[in-house]
Parts: C-alpha cells; sequence; structure tokens
C-alpha cells in the first residue's frame, strides 16, 4: 500500500515465516518430535529383547543337549564298568578272589 504522506509503499509488517501454513508445520514437527523419538526408543528397546529372548532360548537348549550327552556318557561308562566287573566275578572260580577283585576294581575308581 502506498503511503499517502511520504509517496513510498511500507514495508510488509510480518515477518516472510510468519505465514500460518509455515508456522503450523514447524509446530507440528516441534510437536512430534518427542512422540517420534520415543517410539524409536521403544521399537529399538523392542528388538533387543526380542533378540535377548532368542538367546537365552538358545543357551536353555544347548544346556539341555549338552546335559543329554553327560547323562549318556555317564551310563554307557557304568553299563562298561558293570560288564567288566560282571565278566571279573565269572570267570574266577573262587568267590573271595572274585569278591577281592571287585573291591579292588571299586576303589580303582574312587576319586
Amino acid at each position: 500500500m502506498p503511503n499517502t504522506t511520504t509517496g513510498t509503499t511500507d514495508a510488509p509488517t510480518k515477518p516472510a515465516d510468519a505465514d500460518p501454513n509455515v508456522t503450523e508445520i514447524n509446530t507440528l514437527v516441534f510437536g512430534l518430535a518427542p512422540a517420534v523419538a520415543l517410539g524409536s526408543i521403544y521399537s529399538s528397546m523392542a528388538q533387543s529383547l526380542g533378540i535377548l529372548y532368542q538367546n537365552s532360548v538358545a543357551a536353555q537348549k544347548l544346556q539341555s543337549v549338552t546335559a543329554d550327552a553327560i547323562v549318556t556318557d555317564g551310563a554307557m561308562l557304568l553299563n562298561a564298568q558293570s560288564a567288566a566287573m560282571a565278566s571279573t566275578v565269572k570267570n574266577d572260580a573262587d568267590p573271595l578272589q572274585a569278591l577281592a577283585k571287585l573291591i579292588k576294581q571299586i576303589k580303582a575308581m574312587e576319586p
């Protein structure tokens, strides 16, 4: 608008970014920033917990397999020792000698 007293035009009174659309967008961006940040944190935390649970399940399965292998190995060892003891008792004619050998074998197994 021209100024009637000086004959010049007036400068705009609003700054350039005072446009309502720009101001609303800036307010929207700043308003949503905390929500977006928390959403990102929650998503990251959920993924980390998922990986944690997967690792714990895998470790538990590995422990179960290891325990099964140890039990099987122990059972085979006991079976082999009892078979050796039985053959010792069976081959000896004198039961007292067989008992003495059996006691020696048992003492040899003690740690």
